[in-house]
């Protein structure tokens, strides 16, 4: 292999090695430490949307451990997500699935949602579009992105500014 190659192999291996050590959940002791260790990470899974959401429709669980109490209790109160949950766990969570699922977790598949969201509500080009319509998203944002523990936590601030306005 000349130099070159071996290069690129190294690269490739590094960020192979770098994205598995991303996509490990945050683990911490209390709720506090948990949103501490939210924060600082660059990118939120799937898992840590579960949580963050449950959390917002008052889920008041341990944050460590098995994710499958959120999703249950997610499910319990009416939150619509995809069926394959379990299976893309621990992977990276984009803009959109993250606006989707505040939206339903909002109540807003009715009133709040426009024309398109509400023929498409698990489009998540029409979820998108709803979050920056309701500020969830910052209007320069594309829906393939993925979404840091900090931007996460702001989107679960705006959320719940949305629904204290509601009332």
């Amino acid at each position: 292999m000349n130099r070159r190659g071996r290069f690129v192999f190294v690269r490739v291996c590094l960020c192979l090695f770098v994205s598995h050590l991303l996509s490990f959940p945050v683990q911490a002791g209390s709720e506090n430490d948990y949103f501490r260790a939210l924060v600082k990470k660059p990118i939120a899974t799937k898992e840590d949307l579960a949580r963050v959401v449950a959390r917002f429709k008052g889920y008041r669980g341990p944050a460590s451990g098995d994710v499958a109490p959120e999703l249950q209790y997610l499910l319990d109160h009416g939150v619509q997500f995809r069926k394959n949950a379990m299976r893309v766990i621990r992977e990276p969570v984009t803009k959109a699935d993250a606006v989707l699922l505040f939206l339903n977790a909002m109540d807003a598949a009715a009133d709040q949602r426009g024309v398109m969201g509400r023929l498409f509500p698990r489009s998540l080009r029409f979820a998108a579009r709803d979050g920056k319509a309701q500020r969830l998203l910052p209007a320069d944002s594309y829906i393939r992105e993925y979404l840091s523990g900090a931007e996460l936590l702001a989107m679960l601030g705006r959320a719940i500014e949305q629904r204290e306005k509601k009332r």
